[in-house]
């Protein structure tokens, strides 16, 4: 599954890893939910173009 994190919110630079997170606060199991999942969308995404 592609997930396109580029134009969400969540999607912040943390400089302590030196590259792009996501922010959500997920526990591990939505965490694999979200990445096993079929659907090609994810629940937490907002798009930052409308933000």
């Amino acid at each position: 599954m592609k997930l396109n994190c580029d134009d969400c919110v969540n999607y912040k630079y943390d400089e302590e890893y030196e590259g792009y997170v996501c922010t959500v606060d997920m526990d591990e199991d939505e965490t694999a939910r979200i990445m096993t999942s079929t659907s090609r969308e994810c629940p937490y995404f907002v798009n930052s173009l409308y933000n």
